[in-house]
């Protein structure tokens, strides 16, 4: 007979599993195939973000084991599986746009190395670093100039947004796509991508919109400022909408 763990009602939601020799683990339907064999194959899980809460893993840590590497194991999965899904998801945010959003960290997943960004074809060195007065900040605006069309597309953003840690490395925090208004007059309909409507810049005669698809933002992920974003103090600039920066003077004729 094989040895059965006792499920008590409050975790039925999770799935049960024989693991070799035959001891009966509980493990998370997230990480089960509806084609796995079992009495319960098939059934339609819950949400991600509910089978991810701290009370299954407070569950998982509680439940007695025949074997203690068998729990060290499923626990191990079911971590990676819960952080994957964590960063792979934009809460709050509708569905057309969640997808465009999915799209968008796989095209620029390679350009989390500067160097691949580089090679892409953005810019390399970025002096200014902009910032909010007091909110937050955007960070290094890094340019593709061969990416601007009238027709933006998910795929292909003109600007990378990188934050420069205290180590010297950079991270990638988002994109911003641009459109000027000489390939999409100013006083036409906004441009619209991912649902969302792009925002007038008359100061630098663009349409714009803000992706904050690898850092997560309290104002929202189409925000224009992050506020856990930070710049060095040597290279910060604060953004004003009319007070063009020297470095940003190039932009206006796109």
């Amino acid at each position: 007979m094989p040895r059965v763990t006792t499920v008590p009602r409050t975790a039925r939601r999770y799935w049960l599993s024989y693991h070799p020799p035959g001891n009966l683990l509980v493990i998370p339907d997230l990480l089960r195939a509806a084609d796995t064999p079992g009495p319960l194959a098939g059934r339609t899980g819950e949400r991600g973000t509910q089978r991810c809460d701290p009370a299954y893993v407070t569950y998982m840590i509680g439940v007695s084991f025949h074997r203690a590497h068998a729990a060290v194991g499923a626990l191990i999965v079911a971590a990676s599986a819960c952080a994957k899904h964590r960063a792979e998801t934009t809460p709050g945010v509708d569905p057309a746009a969640a997808a465009g959003i999915e799209r968008l960290r796989a095209a620029t997943r390679p350009f989390q190395s500067l160097d691949m960004a580089v090679a892409a074809g953005y810019a390399k060195d970025v002096p200014d670093c902009l910032v909010h007065e007091h909110h937050g900040a955007m960070g290094y605006h890094h340019v593709n100039r061969s990416y601007l069309t009238a027709t933006p597309t998910v795929e292909r953003p003109q600007i990378l947004l990188y934050e420069r840690l205290p180590n010297g490395k950079y991270r990638l925090n988002g994109v911003e796509f641009i459109v000027p208004y000489r390939l999409w007059p100013r006083d036409s309909v906004p441009p619209v991508l991912m649902g969302q409507r792009l925002k007038h810049e008359d100061n630098l005669n663009i349409w714009y919109l803000h992706v904050w698809a690898w850092t997560t933002n309290s104002d929202g992920v189409f925000a224009d400022f992050n506020p856990v974003v930070t710049c060095p103090e040597a290279s910060r600039k604060i953004f004003k909408p009319f007070a063009l920066l020297p470095t940003m003077t190039s932009i206006r004729a796109w």
